[in-house]
């Protein structure tokens, strides 16, 4: 499948999507308001939400993109180390994707307020994973999408 079709086979449905993002090595975020934190090497899921315009696809095609204006918390990841793979849930909800995962002993919250900065009850929207596992791990039932002849889109 090309990326073009992959593109046209995301649903543009409002809802939620988890991104997999490796940093592969240190990363200071240029983020005031969380006084400019280090984010260590290591593979970290981020939950989002995609209700505006052109839904999970408009949004999920954005975070994908390497050369952009960095807007929300996770562009500073999306932009040094690209997403490798991510899933969608139609009407879902990126809190339930968060809980989901924090359900998992192997997970943990890295940093308080990253990517939740909107959010009232979740205390970040970024997970951090061992780096010898997957999104695929993380007992989603939606497909893991993944990028035609790359490891990162």
């Amino acid at each position: 499948m090309s990326n073009i079709k992959l593109w046209e086979s995301i649903s543009a449905a409002k809802g939620a999507y988890v991104l997999q993002i490796r940093l592969k090595k240190d990363l200071r975020l240029d983020i005031a308001s969380l006084k400019f934190p280090l984010l260590k090497a290591g593979l970290y899921l981020y939950c989002g939400s995609a209700k505006g315009p052109g839904g999970i696809r408009a949004r999920v095609k954005r975070h994908v993109k390497r050369d952009k204006k960095p807007h929300w918390h996770v562009d500073r990841l999306t932009i040094a180390s690209g997403v490798e793979s991510f899933c969608i849930f139609e009407g879902g909800c990126e809190c339930d994707l968060v809980a989901h995962l924090l359900q998992h002993k192997f997970t943990h919250i890295p940093l308080a307020g990253l990517g939740s900065s909107d959010c009232k009850s979740c205390r970040a929207h970024l997970v951090e994973i061992p780096a010898d596992m997957s999104l695929a791990d993380c007992g989603f039932t939606a497909p893991v999408v993944r990028p035609v002849r790359r490891t990162v889109f």
